[in-house]
């Protein structure tokens, strides 16, 4: 079994004046381990993105701790942590906001390597034309602004940076969401020969569940900034054992036509991160709820090969039921 590269023990992520408290991100734990990818999936503004920043220390955390490499990332004062950026790094939903429009592409694709390297010039510029060709693009490129680009080619452009310095981790912020259905093909088989070839520990965060489960070997499942179910992305996909989960997958478009699939519609409204309730975040929308749900905040308990917050685990009664074996479509 391959060493975690990554290990998250209670992140913690408030935003506030102190008068009012948003709680975006609420004891999170996670690990990657190499040449793994962890799918982080859930509604808006269930602490996705946050997470992913505070993993890189884009946002400083409010409590947790991340062991990165052996190392402890909240420990690191400003010149240690930006060295620590070469084998961590980050490509972001929106290519066009992420590149500075001044700078050739080439230039945006050599700029990790004067940061972070002691490459020269000649060095760099041979490293540029390989990346280039590592994410299918032509060296002709190089030579041209962000703007005579498409988004697929940007992106491309983005992982081409990320990947420079030969990264242990790299954070993929829904990449693929503001590309057309073909170009995300594309991007998305970039990403599996890169995990592949290089071994990169990835966390893809999305809200397209199809995706993740396409490319995720383990999958986390977040509700109001907490992780409330993790495992194997095959297994936590055809066997939720939260409700939260299983209502989420309930939703999802089934690839195979002949399967029956009852949706699970949730009533109420997600709570409000200013005001968290006590007990299970879950309780106030949750159909199997308990009066004690309300009362005691679950924590993530093994069962198999996943682990679930769910207090109802203990005696059998948290699964929903929400599909059937595949019929014949004739």
């Amino acid at each position: 079994m391959a060493e975690n590269v990554l290990e998250v023990e209670g992140l913690t992520r408030t935003f506030g004046d102190g008068r009012r408290i948003v709680h975006a991100v609420n004891g999170v734990d996670l690990a990657v381990a190499a040449g793994e990818t962890l799918g982080l999936v859930g509604e808006s503004g269930s602490g996705k993105s946050t997470i992913g920043r505070c993993l890189l220390r884009l946002i400083e955390p409010s409590a947790g701790r991340i062991v990165f490499a052996g190392r402890d990332l909240r420990a690191l004062g400003p010149e240690a942590l930006r060295r620590a950026r070469a084998d961590m790094q980050m490509v972001f939903q929106d290519p066009w906001g992420s590149l500075n429009p001044r700078l050739t592409v080439g230039d945006l694709v050599e700029e990790p390597l004067r940061l972070h390297t002691t490459l020269d010039g000649p060095a760099r510029r041979a490293r540029v034309a390989e990346l280039a060709r590592r994410v299918s693009l032509t060296e002709a490129l190089l030579s041209r602004f962000p703007a005579d680009l498409s988004g697929g080619q940007l992106q491309r452009i983005c992982i081409a940076r990320a990947i420079a310095t030969n990264p242990k981790l790299v954070v993929l912020d829904e990449p693929t969401s503001s590309l057309d259905v073909s170009v995300r093909a594309g991007i998305l088989q970039l990403l599996a020969e890169l995990k592949r070839d290089l071994g990169i520990a990835m966390i893809f965060i999305s809200h397209d569940l199809a995706t993740v489960r396409l490319v995720s070997d383990r999958v986390a499942v977040l509700y109001l900034g907490s992780v409330v179910e993790t495992g194997p992305t095959q297994t936590v996909f055809e066997m939720p054992q939260h409700p939260y989960t299983a209502a989420l997958i309930s939703a999802d478009l089934s690839s195979d036509p002949r399967e029956r699939r009852r949706r699970v519609v949730l009533a109420g409204e997600v709570p409000s991160p200013i005001d968290l309730p006590p007990g299970c975040y879950f309780a106030s929308r949750c159909p199997i709820v308990r009066d004690e749900c309300r009362m005691q905040r679950p924590r993530l308990e093994a069962l198999g090969d996943v682990r679930v917050a769910c207090l109802r685990v203990a005696d059998g009664t948290n699964r929903l039921v929400t599909t059937s074996p595949a019929e014949s479509a004739l």
